[in-house]
């Protein structure tokens, strides 16, 4: 029984990831408080973008400005089918 506890716990750590945040930024940060929100998807686990990549300075339009880019809730239900076959999102937000 001990065993098997261990082993779900072990198989939990592993397959689900936490919620996680990285912010950056880029000049007095941002200013005017308009936040802007987009989802980046990935496939071969996080390895391949897919689509366009979104250049953060072209799309802040600024140079006072801050990214976020953190793996949601939301971002964690979508992707518990998506990582079966390779498929991930994560969110990134631009504060102007």
């Amino acid at each position: 029984m001990k065993k098997t506890m261990w082993l779900c716990l072990i198989a939990f750590l592993i397959f689900f990831p936490s919620c996680y945040s990285h912010q950056y930024k880029f000049g007095s940060g941002p200013q005017s408080g308009i936040e802007e929100s987009y989802t980046q998807w990935y496939a071969i686990w996080g390895v391949l973008p897919i689509g366009a990549e979104l250049d953060a300075a072209q799309v802040a339009n600024s140079p006072n400005y801050m990214i976020t880019s953190e793996f949601t809730f939301l971002d964690f239900l979508i992707n518990i089918p998506g990582m079966a076959v390779s498929i991930g999102c994560r969110t990134v937000i631009i504060e102007k």
